[in-house]
């Protein structure tokens, strides 16, 4: 029994549809990642704050809830370090405590290191 007719067309359009989401995908991520290799002087993907955020809202002087004014955008003096150390520098050293509560919870999750064995903080 071969394939039928039908079955061809659709998985060529499969692999049509595939490769356009590809295309579009690197035509909408390629502008971030010149930005950031100029800005950075290193390849960097995505580059989020999100460890800056979690030590924020989660940091000895945290009453509970989240709150903007250690964030540089709100604390001129934060913004000044920001300035002064450099972007991922300045998110690497804010990420405090939150780096440990991330490998505690991958520790938790996948105790065998597994998953994504080397990222984010190394093995």
């Amino acid at each position: 029994m071969g394939a039928s007719p039908a079955g061809g067309k659709r998985a060529n359009r499969l692999w049509r549809n595939l490769a356009l989401l590809l295309v579009v995908f690197a035509a909408v991520i390629a502008p971030w990642l010149i930005r950031n290799y100029r800005t950075f002087h290193q390849f960097v993907f995505i580059r989020d704050n999100f460890g800056m955020e979690l030590h924020l809202a989660n940091n000895e002087h945290s009453q509970g809830l989240w709150t903007r004014s250690e964030h540089p955008g709100n604390d001129p003096q934060q913004m000044a370090t920001f300035r002064d150390m450099g972007e991922l520098p300045y998110m690497r050293a804010e990420h405090g405590d939150a780096l440990d509560v991330m490998k505690r919870v991958k520790a938790v999750m996948d105790p065998k290191g597994i998953l994504n064995p080397g990222k984010i903080y190394g093995p």
